[in-house]
């Protein structure tokens, strides 16, 4: 769970850096990509939160999840073209010159980030059911007796004061020792 969260916090902080230069005009993957590496970056750490609460059917959601969202930023990389020409006129650079530059170490960061967790995601999503099961310890049983309005309140009250659960089904056997209040 620790690695594909580490790898979204790392999509987003390398998208807010510069992935490609020309002259002294740099473009950032946020502004490379229209902010699509920052909101998949965001939605991988979603994804990775999820995991605490999720059993396995929802472990291989998120698995599948984190795959998707770990091969859209280089999808996104690639797309990245569609700001040179437009925007890298804008600023100064000549026509198809900004698309021409290489990706700087930020971009790669990314990249290989955003696979990493893809690696993370498909390992999940295959083997989510070695997982150990979440607890359960807070989950509501199916087995509690409500309790009726025939019950009077103040044996409830004096059944819980005696360490009882009044809504058991068999109720454990009281010591003759222990003294009432």
């Amino acid at each position: 769970m620790g690695l594909p969260a580490v790898c979204a916090v790392l999509v987003i902080a390398a998208s807010r850096q510069a992935w490609r230069r020309v002259g002294a005009v740099s473009a950032s993957g946020s502004q490379l990509t229209g902010g699509l590496v920052d909101g998949l970056g965001m939605l991988g750490l979603a994804g990775c939160a999820l995991l605490l609460v999720t059993a396995t059917t929802g472990r291989r959601l998120v698995g599948i999840l984190l795959v998707l969202v770990g091969v859209a930023p280089v999808v996104g990389i690639g797309l990245d073209s569609q700001f040179s020409a437009a925007e890298w006129a804008r600023h100064g650079v000549a026509t198809g010159s900004g698309s021409a530059s290489p990706l700087l170490a930020a971009g790669w960061l990314a990249v290989v980030a955003a696979a990493v967790m893809a690696l993370d995601g498909l390992a999940l999503a295959v083997w989510a059911a070695r997982w150990p099961a979440r607890a359960s310890r807070f989950s509501r049983t199916h087995d509690l007796r409500p309790i009726s309005a025939e019950d009077d309140p103040r044996q409830v009250w004096a059944a819980m004061d005696r360490g009882e659960d009044p809504t058991a089904q068999d109720p454990p056997a009281t010591s003759e020792g222990r003294g009432s209040n």
